[in-house]
């Protein structure tokens, strides 16, 4: 399962683009609409992170990207998925998580602006 920041332009905006283009994608749940008993996870660490649990295992930031493309079947993907966990690599793809969630309200207006209207229409 996933867990994500429901409120937040930038997180809805990616989990559809994901959602769409993926051949695979687990369970989704906003933070928002799940107890934390649920996942053992506080308020914080969701505020700070998207989350992927997978079992008993708990992978969060720009690991969950990683290990949802090495589930997928298409090869390259795969890669992708795998060449992100690898350092060097990794470290850059943490370093960027780090960014875009430090921006992530600016880079709503830039990357998801017409999502941002159409889920603002009743505000």
């Amino acid at each position: 399962m996933i867990i994500y920041d429901g409120e937040c332009y930038f997180c809805v905006g990616s989990v559809l683009f994901l959602k769409r283009h993926l051949t695979y994608f687990p369970q989704v749940r906003s933070s928002q609409s799940t107890p934390y008993s649920m996942t053992n996870l506080s308020e914080r660490d969701t505020k700070r992170y998207v989350w992927y649990i997978k079992g008993h295992k708990y992978y969060r930031g720009h690991k969950v990207l990683a290990v949802l493309l090495r589930q997928q079947p298409e090869l390259g993907r795969k890669a992708l998925g795998w060449f992100m966990s690898v350092p060097p690599f990794s470290w850059m793809f943490s370093l960027g998580y780090l960014f875009v969630a430090k921006y992530r309200g600016r880079l709503s207006k830039i990357f998801f602006k017409k999502q941002m209207k159409a889920m603002c229409a009743d505000c």
